[in-house]
């Protein structure tokens, strides 16, 4: 893309402050705001922005020309999204991915302060992230039975997962940190749509705050599971 039409988009998009990089890239000062434009594709080669980039409520179907680095939000929710390859590496605020098709979360950024992918698709939580600085980590409305593949330690120590509205919701109950992910993925109580009562109260008689399974939650765990032993 020649640079004329890169200053044309800008200018269309209202984006300022910004240096046209030798390979077409642009680097941004300040936000990037794209949302609700009913684009299909995001319109430039971004490498940084310092500030929010926001492409939401969008058709957008790819990520690609998303910058490698936002220095706060990155928001791509309420799109055609299937997969995040190509969208940035480093967020410095939230990273946000909800209302799309994703099954997965491959592709993701490696760094965030928080993440948040509610209603999309996912049956795996696999993804590129290595480390979530802030305290949440949302994948609510989601299709996840079990926390395999995902490492805990990507979590901070104080990070909380909320996952209300998926079948997992029915196992983890109260306990939404790092340390039931590490007992669930070390005991493995879930194999395919079957949940050992066992192992699962063997993970619970190992956290600090220790509880018995009652009547209910047995019938709420019935509602995603098969339940074995």
């Amino acid at each position: 893309m020649d640079v004329k039409k890169i200053k044309d988009i800008c200018k269309l998009y209202g984006i300022v402050n910004y240096t046209i990089n030798d390979d077409g890239s642009v680097d941004v000062d300040g936000n990037v705001n794209l949302s609700s434009y009913g684009l299909k594709e995001i319109p430039l080669n971004f490498n940084k922005v310092s500030g929010c980039f926001w492409i939401d409520g969008n058709g957008i179907t790819s990520l690609k020309g998303s910058p490698k680095t936002v220095g706060v939000d990155f928001d791509c929710t309420m799109n055609n999204l299937t997969s995040l390859e190509g969208g940035p590496k480093i967020v410095g605020g939230v990273y946000v991915c909800e209302n799309n098709y994703l099954t997965n979360l491959k592709g993701s950024a490696e760094e965030c302060k928080s993440f948040r992918c509610t209603k999309n698709d996912l049956t795996s939580l696999e993804s590129d992230l290595k480390h979530i600085k802030g305290k949440l980590f949302v994948f609510s409305e989601n299709k996840i039975k079990d926390f395999y593949g995902f490492d805990p330690e990507i979590l901070s120590n104080d990070t909380m997962f909320i996952n209300d509205r998926t079948p997992l919701d029915s196992l983890s109950l109260s306990f939404n940190n790092k340390e039931f992910i590490h007992w669930f993925n070390l005991v493995k109580p879930v194999k395919g749509n079957k949940v050992s009562l066992k192992r699962l109260k063997y993970i619970y008689s190992n956290l600090e705050k220790r509880r018995p399974i009652d009547g209910v939650e047995i019938e709420f765990i019935k509602r995603f599971y098969e339940i074995v032993d």
